[in-house]
């Protein structure tokens, strides 16, 4: 992970509950922030829309003991955090020493209309 830096946000990240995996010696969760809302208005109605980045982390463990140990600890420290910044989540993921995470984009998610 040398060269991979997560990407400056103006917001904050928030922590995908639903997300949170373990399997084959890894913890697997995702955060997201919006980067930008807006509103389309036509002869119809309006539309609202909203475009997203995910954030999907892992954090790899040298054992399985180590791994479990720290499983309800890793949970309940993300999701007692109602958001965070980038640092704080870099922080997160270097107290790992394995730890990996990949960027998605998600564009125009429309959150409502009429």
């Amino acid at each position: 992970m040398k060269d991979k830096t997560i990407p400056p946000i103006n917001g904050y990240w928030y922590f995908n509950k639903t997300s949170f995996n373990v399997s084959n010696g890894c913890i697997c969760f995702r955060m997201y922030t919006v980067t930008k809302t807006w509103r389309h208005i036509n002869s119809e109605g309006w539309e609202k829309y909203h475009d997203e980045m995910n954030l999907n982390c892992i954090l790899q463990f040298e054992t399985k003991d180590e791994l479990y140990l720290d499983v309800s600890t890793i949970y309940r420290y993300l999701s007692e955090k109602s958001k965070w910044t980038t640092a704080e989540l870099k922080t997160l993921l270097n107290k790992n020493k394995y730890h990996d995470f990949s960027v998605h984009e998600e564009k125009e998610i429309m959150d409502d209309c009429y």
